[in-house]
């Protein structure tokens, strides 16, 4: 079993100790590490432009699939950001109907929207 190189974010620094993060994260997903559909880090990677469990499951599953970013038409396949320039809508929870930018037909799907809250240290006390 061969180990994988990680890309190391030093390599991408610039002269002004900046790091270009466009360079570095596209190096990431050449090296397999990221999603190329999604961005989001691979971890059972095998290698070169992989793709996440979930946009796997996107191009596979003929199922009903969830995605952090993506929908997919029932009618052709294809998935896309269903925000794009003016879709913010689609951020509140429920149903949604959508054309599809490649087949033209419409479909229905969910978001399913959760929150979490930090709260500040505890004034005067030290964490261990």
């Amino acid at each position: 079993m061969s180990s994988m190189n990680f890309v190391k974010i030093d390599d991408y620094k610039n002269s002004d100790g900046t790091t270009n993060y466009k360079t570095y994260n596209a190096a990431k997903i050449e090296n397999g590490e990221n999603c190329y559909k999604c961005n989001a880090f691979i971890v059972w990677s095998k290698g070169y432009r992989d793709l996440c469990y979930d946009c796997k499951s996107l191009e596979n599953d003929k199922n009903e699939v969830e995605h952090d970013h993506f929908v997919r038409c029932p009618h052709c396949r294809v998935a896309f950001d269903p925000i794009g320039d003016e879709g913010y809508e689609f951020y509140h929870d429920g149903e949604h109907e959508i054309y599809c930018h490649e087949c033209d037909k419409q479909f229905t799907f969910i978001t399913h929207v959760s929150f979490s809250f930090e709260s500040p240290a505890l004034e005067g006390e030290k964490s261990d």
